[in-house]
């Protein structure tokens, strides 16, 4: 579990578990470089806070803490951005001029620099290189907390002989699980003085998983509107969601999709795993937090991909879904040129060279609501397949891409 005490009013509990949190802290009191890896809007930047301000440190480890200082630098900055941000928040330790010269005066004080590098990425190498380059002053006295997200961290291509420090000592950091979640929960409701219930609570973790970011936005929309369906639905929360999607790699997007609409997965996928690894899937292989659902079910037209004979929704191609018949009256349905078959089209496509004599209305019924009930099921909107009383089958709201 993580600590739950306030220290000033600030929000501490659950940013990030107890026991790789002591990791941390003994890692860094033994002068050690460590390399997080988390996924999107899970609490990097508040974990830096909380050691930069020696938050909830236990008291065992406070006084070897004295003689550390954190230094908070994010890595996606320009080289010049990051110089200056770098050297104004050195003024609060020394007011000799210039970085270097700060540094070597904070070190001579008998001190220990840990560079916290939010947003650690090797796209932008002109920025990594410099904050590798400080470990110049003082090999033993300036180490490095590195905060990545897992899919940046494995970007081989960029990797260079100078970043080679950053492999040691990784620790990989999870999403909250639903414990760890209701925490945190009761400690932004208590900060902004909003009052859930139980339901509510447990509707929040149900939309959000464990991710911080997304726990922390809806409880305090839940406070304006005091309705959760509301608040779900509302635009706030569906921005923040968007936000959020964009930070998942394309590769992480694919096993998402792929796993939500067909429930298959590759076991032996990098991204798969580590998405299992850090909570964002359970040992059920679903997804944790149906936000997700809502993103794919956002767009205001669905869009298909018709590519032969073969059918994709968000990437994914439907034969994972559909049976062939129901494949192919999607197919029809999507060649059409108002997206409407009368009912002898539709029966053609279904029965063939026996549709005389095995036509039935029920059986088309039938077979067409198992078909909008998949679709549905993989976040297509219910409208989009409406059936047309005495006439046929049609689709709206849809695109079509070639």
């Amino acid at each position: 579990m993580s600590e739950n005490n306030l220290n000033g009013g600030v929000l501490e509990a659950a940013v990030i578990d107890a026991q790789i949190f002591h990791e941390v802290l003994i890692l860094a009191t033994s002068n050690e470089n460590i390399t997080t890896l988390w996924l999107p809007s899970s609490g990097r930047t508040a974990l830096a806070y909380r050691l930069q301000n020696k938050i909830g440190i236990p008291q065992s480890f406070l006084t070897k803490f004295n003689k550390i200082i954190f230094i908070p630098c994010d890595a996606l900055l320009d080289l010049k951005t990051f110089e200056d941000h770098l050297e104004i928040t050195l003024e609060k330790f020394s007011q000799e001029k210039g970085i270097m010269k700060k540094i070597n005066d904070i070190i001579q004080h008998g001190n220990y620099i840990y560079l916290i590098v939010d947003n650690f990425t090797f796209n932008n190498l002109e920025t990594l290189d410099y904050i590798l380059s400080l470990k110049q002053i003082s090999l033993s006295s300036i180490r490095y907390l590195f905060l990545g997200l897992e899919s940046d961290f494995y970007i081989e291509s960029a990797i260079n002989k100078d970043v080679g420090l950053v492999y040691h000592n990784i620790l990989k950091v999870p999403y909250l699980d639903k414990s760890l979640s209701e925490v945190w929960i009761d400690k932004v409701a208590g900060e902004l003085h909003v009052k859930l219930s139980d339901d509510v609570k447990t509707a929040i973790y149900n939309f959000s998983g464990g991710i911080i970011g997304l726990l922390k936005n809806l409880v305090r929309v839940y406070k304006r509107y005091q309705d959760i369906e509301t608040s779900i639905n509302s635009v706030e929360v569906m921005n923040y969601c968007v936000n959020l999607w964009k930070q998942f790699s394309k590769e992480e997007q694919n096993v998402i999709k792929n796993l939500m609409i067909t429930g298959k997965f590759n076991p032996s996928s990098r991204e798969f795993n580590y998405l299992k690894e850090h909570s964002f899937i359970n040992s059920n292989n679903q997804i944790i937090g149906t936000w997700v659902g809502l993103i794919i079910g956002s767009k205001e037209k669905t869009e298909f991909k018709v590519k032969g004979n073969n059918i994709f929704f968000l990437g994914v191609d439907l034969d994972d879904v559909l049976s062939e018949r129901e494949k192919n009256i999607l197919l029809l349905l999507c060649s059409q040129k108002s997206f409407f078959a009368d009912r002898d089209m539709v029966g053609k496509i279904v029965w063939h060279e026996n549709f005389t004599e095995k036509f039935s209305d029920w059986a088309l019924d039938q077979i067409f609501s198992r078909l909008r009930r998949k679709l549905v099921k993989i976040g297509v909107p219910k409208d989009t397949l409406k059936t047309l009383k005495g006439k046929g089958f049609k689709m709206q709201d849809i695109h079509i891409v070639n």
